[in-house]
């Protein structure tokens, strides 16, 4: 997820980018163009940060829930073998 999220981040971003002319200004064919273009990136970067921070508690928690699974070191059996 948080490479999904990375990648569409960066697209996003090199769009943007591309739009761009010499004097650094976006370039639009038309205002409701650069309305919706500018709508549709926040939605887009939105989305990439839900999707970062989503995969970045879904890694914690699988890292955690495989910390827990771990026998500890010089821990004895819950039973002991009979005599």
């Amino acid at each position: 997820m948080m490479v999904a999220g990375v990648v569409l981040w960066y697209r996003i971003n090199r769009q943007k980018f591309n739009r761009r002319n010499v004097a650094g200004l976006e370039t639009f064919d038309s205002y409701g163009q650069s309305v919706g273009v500018g709508c549709l990136e926040r939605f887009g970067k939105l989305a990439a940060l839900v999707l970062i921070v989503g995969g970045f508690f879904l890694s914690l928690s699988g890292a955690s829930s495989f910390v827990r699974t771990l026998p500890k070191q010089g821990a004895r059996p819950s039973h002991s073998p009979a005599r």
